[in-house]
C-alpha cells in the first residue's frame, strides 16, 4: 500500500517546517484502533509541537489501510503501540510496532552463616542441603513456604530459616519491585551457610520495523 495522494501532498507541504525541528518526528498511534494520537501535535525532543496543519486523519486512513500487514505480535509479546516517524531528509515516512522484551539477568550468587536454621532443619531429619524456591514482582515477594531436602523430604519453613532468606534477599535492594526476581535458596545443612541463586526479571521496551514508504 502506497501512501496516498493527499497525505503526501500534506507531507510535503509541511517537510520545511519538518526540516527545521532538528529532532525525530514522532507520532503515537494506538495499537487496536490505529488512530493517531495527539491530533495535530507531534512529538519532538524538546516536548510536543503543533503542526501548522493537522494531518491526523490522513494518518488514520494510511494506517488503517496498512493495518493488515501490521504485526500485532513479535515472538511471545504483544505490540501495545505504533509509532510513525518521519525523516524529512529522506522524505521517507517509517511505521515502527512497539513491543515488550522479557529477559533474565543474573544469575548471580551470595552466602551467609545460618548455623541454628541449618541445625534445627538436621534436627527435623534433613540430610544434606533444604532448597527453597522464591519469587519477586509487582512490589510483593515471597519465599516459598515448603522446601525439599537432597532425598527430596519436605520440610516447612519455620521463623528463623525464614528470617534468613529475607536477610540475605537484601543484598539485591528492589527484589520484590517491578519486574522483580527470581531464584533459590539452599541451607547446606553440614556447613552451617545459607547459599543464595538470584536472577533479575528484566523488562525492555523494544520496536521493530512495519514498512518505510516514500513522499
Amino acid at each position: 500500500m502506497e501512501v496516498t495522494k493527499k497525505l503526501k501532498t500534506l507531507l510535503n507541504i509541511l517537510n520545511p517546517f519538518f526540516s527545521k525541528m532538528d529532532c525525530d518526528i514522532t507520532f503515537d498511534v494506538d495499537a487496536y484502533s490505529y488512530q493517531v494520537h495527539g491530533g495535530s501535535h507531534v512529538y519532538c525532543s524538546s516536548g510536543r509541537v503543533a503542526l501548522p496543519i493537522d494531518i491526523s486523519k490522513e494518518l488514520d486512513n494510511f494506517m488503517e489501510s496498512i493495518s493488515s500487514s501490521l504485526d500485532t505480535n513479535i515472538g511471545d509479546s504483544e505490540v501495545y503501540s505504533y509509532e510513525i516517524k518521519i525523516n524529512p531528509e529522506n522524505r521517507t515516512l517509517m511505521v515502527f510496532a512497539n513491543y515488550t522484551t522479557y529477559g533474565l539477568d543474573g544469575p548471580y550468587e551470595v552466602e551467609m552463616v545460618a548455623q541454628e536454621s541449618c541445625d534445627k532443619f538436621k534436627s527435623e531429619g534433613a540430610v544434606d542441603t533444604v532448597h527453597f524456591d522464591f519469587s519477586g514482582g509487582g512490589d510483593s515477594g515471597y519465599v516459598e513456604d515448603t522446601g525439599y531436602d537432597s532425598q527430596n523430604n519436605r520440610f516447612q519453613l519455620f521463623s528463623e530459616a525464614d528470617d534468613d532468606c529475607y536477610r540475605i534477599l537484601q543484598n539485591f535492594g528492589g527484589w520484590e519491585i517491578n519486574e522483580g526476581s527470581s531464584g533459590f535458596l539452599v541451607f547446606r545443612l553440614d556447613e552451617g551457610k545459607l547459599d543464595l541463586e538470584f536472577t533479575w526479571n528484566t523488562e525492555e521496551s523494544s520496536e521493530e520495523l512495519q514498512g518505510t514508504w516514500t513522499y
